[in-house]
Parts: C-alpha cells; structure tokens; sequence
C-alpha cells in the first residue's frame, strides 16, 4: 500500500478499531497521532475514535482520543467544540478510571490524578476567559 494511502486520515481511522480489538495500544496511538493531525478543522474522525473506543470498552483508548479532541478542537477556542461539555466528559472518564478496579501501579494513578487537576485547571482558565 503505498505511503500516502496508509497515512489517509480514514485508514488510520480504520486502523485505530482494528488495533484497539486487537489490544495493539502503541499501534492505536501512532494512528490517533494522524488522525488527530488532520482534524485541524473537522473533529469528526476524532469523536468516532472516542466512541469506538467506548464501545469497544476501552477507557484508556477513550480518554487517549479525548485529550487529542482537547489539545486539537477546544483550547483552540472552535466553534465546533463545546468546551464545558467536552470537559465533563473527559473528567468523568478519568475519574471512572482513578476509581475502577487498581491494575496499574501508583505511578499510573498519581499520573491520572495529576491530568485531572491539569483538566481542573484547564477548564477554569478557559471558561473563565470567555
């Protein structure tokens, strides 16, 4: 397959559902990079990450996807993002994730706590500029 075709924003899309069935995170991850890149101006292959991954039941791939909509859509201020919502959604992710069943070590709970509070502090900066 040639390059710009493996790189075409809906084969990584397509991509991303395989490798998030098949437990492949570092594959998902490069491919929500590329998919995140092209969504300058439209983040709907960005949500239809977030949902697949919901769906699938993956939280982690769903909060990944989350942060890529944020640094990508809402802090650039888009009108196609609504930020408070936006927001909830991913807090209430993170907090499902904090507070399910341990798997992970202290470091990785101590990492999500600390992208809770950057959430926390975020959100105050935006919605109060506005």
């Amino acid at each position: 397959m040639p390059d710009t075709t493996k790189n075409d924003p809906m084969t990584r899309f397509l991509m991303y559902k395989i490798s998030i069935r098949c437990n492949e995170s570092e594959f998902a991850s490069e491919c929500l990079e590329i998919v995140g890149r092209s969504a300058v101006d439209d983040p709907t292959l960005l949500y239809a990450c977030v949902l697949d991954a919901q769906q699938v039941g993956s939280k982690p791939h769903a909060l990944a996807a989350l942060q890529v909509v944020l640094e990508k859509q809402a802090y650039n201020n888009s009108s196609a993002v609504h930020l408070p919502s936006l927001l909830r959604l991913t807090i209430k992710l993170l907090c499902s994730v904090i507070n399910g069943p341990q798997k992970g070590e202290n470091s990785e709970v101590e990492l999500n706590i600390e992208k809770l509070c950057k959430l926390f502090e975020s959100g105050k900066a935006n919605l109060l500029v506005k």
